[in-house]
């Protein structure tokens, strides 16, 4: 749970109240088991950052009760990192700050033999909505850490919206294959996706870059299978999208009412009917980690052509282009800027 529990600082009673409550009720199985989660610190909690370690007593590692530690699972199958992005704030924690990322270090180093390693925090690296800043101070800490011990996933939030990038090895912008710090490494990069937009209203995905795969603005959570190598099957990651909600029209589209119940016997198996689960262009429902399982087409689609455009009124202009026939029309975003400001998705029909 990659942050931002409640609205306002994380110190007010009521809220707490509220969303404890909430998860109990909504995510307890029918047969009374509760369903954990991993607490991770965000903004929303920067009011007391010792919140989550008194309300759900995670490890205080070198003391610190500041929400970073990690958590081994299945005989070194899985290990996840949860950091905290909001130690970056200034002198106050800068202390913590550096002790986290000397425990970082230290505990990638000592995790070689260790499957797959996932991390998780709050602020992206790289935010997809240009609403949200970047963290260079973020970027300098960890992302050579993680391209260096073999992390395998980096998950994020904050910005209220959807994204999967390529692999991505650390890179001076120099390099004519850099863009804004990362590369694509298919073989041996960091897999980052996010951000975030579980609870809270989707904002625009409206920044992306050469190496993002996709990207987009509605109501969703990841879901991961985690599985050990068994015969001729690598051990291997599937890793799903899962679409909770859409803004249509300005209303709110429910995608969770009618999604079947799993079962004790079935819940690594079989996938809920009626779920709606992200169909990727290029990739379909599914992201492989090691990301060289995945099969799908390398090759970028051909650019549309003839790009032509009529006003029918004031407000309004058709737009029409010819493009590869093999690449959907819902695969297509339009975006807008007005003068030199930001890009920005424009609202159109296409079809």
């Amino acid at each position: 749970f990659n942050g931002d529990y409640c609205s306002d600082n994380g110190t007010n009673p009521s809220y707490w109240d509220a969303w404890l409550n909430n998860w109990s009720e909504q995510t307890t199985t029918d047969d009374g088991r509760l369903i954990p989660h991993i607490a991770v610190h965000g903004n929303h909690e920067n009011g007391n950052y010792e919140v989550l370690n008194q309300l759900f007593d995670t490890p205080a590692t070198n003391g610190d009760p500041y929400d970073y530690y990690a958590l081994t699972f299945a005989d070194k199958l899985l290990k996840i990192f949860v950091l905290n992005s909001e130690l970056q704030n200034g002198s106050t924690w800068a202390d913590a700050f550096a002790r986290q990322n000397q425990w970082l270090a230290t505990e990638l180093e000592e995790s070689s033999d260790v499957e797959f390693l996932v991390s998780g925090y709050h602020k992206p690296l790289r935010p997809h909505t240009s609403g949200k800043s970047e963290n260079p101070t973020l970027i300098a800490s960890w992302a050579d850490l993680f391209y260096n011990h073999g992390m395998d996933i980096s998950t994020d939030a904050d910005s209220h919206m959807f994204k999967y990038t390529f692999p991505l090895a650390p890179c001076d912008d120099s390099d004519p294959e850099c863009f804004q710090s990362f590369k694509k490494d298919e073989a041996f990069g960091t897999f980052y996706f996010g951000e975030g937009s579980w609870g809270a209203g989707p904002r625009a995905s409206d920044d992306d870059k050469p190496w993002t795969i996709y990207s987009g603005s509605f109501y969703q959570f990841k879901w991961l299978h985690v599985y050990p190598a068994a015969g001729e099957e690598p051990a291997h990651i599937d890793i799903r999208t899962i679409v909770t909600g859409t803004i249509e029209g300005g209303a709110l589209v429910d995608h969770v009412s009618g999604v079947e119940n799993l079962t004790e016997e079935n819940k690594y198996t079989a996938i809920p009917e009626n779920i709606n689960i992200l169909d990727v262009p290029f990739f379909g429902t599914e992201m492989k980690i090691p990301f060289t399982l995945n099969e799908y087409d390398a090759a970028l689609p051909e650019a549309p052509a003839n790009l032509a455009g009529t006003a029918t009124s004031f407000t309004e202009i058709d737009l029409t282009w010819e493009y590869n026939s093999q690449v959907p029309a819902s695969a297509f975003e339009l975006e807008f800027k007005i003068g030199e400001g930001h890009w920005s998705v424009l609202n159109a029909n296409i079809s």
